[in-house]
């Protein structure tokens, strides 16, 4: 008598949509592309501490970190495995609204200068005190005391931070001041 071994191995196969990012808190680990001769596939998700999350065909994860699918033929007991690494990207950018400044009568519109913040593809943002947004520039002038708020994103994984700078009036304005003599 001869023993024939089962040629028909599952094959796992996993699809990753995304890295973990500020905007992505979430990310889908699709299987479904994994094939069994048979077509009667059991499904087992684990996680990098070796824990069975999921038995389903697609798990969403929130968690950085090595994920590992076992795929077993439930006709022949054949499994296979495979692991996919996702990754996360939270690195936040760093927003310098600049010095604060101060209106004069010489100098009637202060400069906000965000040029100095830090991060990767930044989109900037400027925003008076009543939140309205005033310019997408780095830099802008104001003439209206008040607080400023600069809210820099970096457009690769949606971090923001924000910086405020005070403009304020000068407060040694002269005054003028008249005497009417009596006569």
């Amino acid at each position: 008598m001869s023993v024939t071994p089962d040629a028909n191995i599952p094959t796992a196969s996993i699809q990753l949509n995304d890295e973990l990012n500020c905007l992505n808190q979430e990310v889908t680990l699709d299987g479904s592309s994994s094939t069994s001769v048979n077509n009667n596939t059991a499904f087992e998700w684990f996680d990098q501490l070796n824990n069975s999350i999921s038995t389903a065909e697609q798990i969403t994860v929130e968690q950085a970190g090595i994920y590992t699918l076992i795929i077993t033929d439930n006709e022949n007991g054949c499994t296979h495995s495979t692991q996919v690494e996702v990754f996360q990207n939270i690195e936040s950018p760093v927003a310098n609204a600049g010095m604060d400044e101060v209106l004069t009568c010489n100098n009637a519109e202060a400069t906000l200068d965000g040029s100095n913040s830090t991060g990767d593809n930044l989109i900037f943002e400027w925003f008076d005190q009543n939140n309205v947004l005033i310019e997408s520039l780095p830099i802008t002038q104001v003439s209206q005391a008040g607080v400023y708020t600069l809210i820099i994103t970096n457009q690769n994984n949606g971090c923001t931070d924000s910086a405020t700078v005070v403009v304020t009036p000068d407060a040694n304005i002269p005054t003028a001041s008249i005497q009417l003599n009596d006569e």
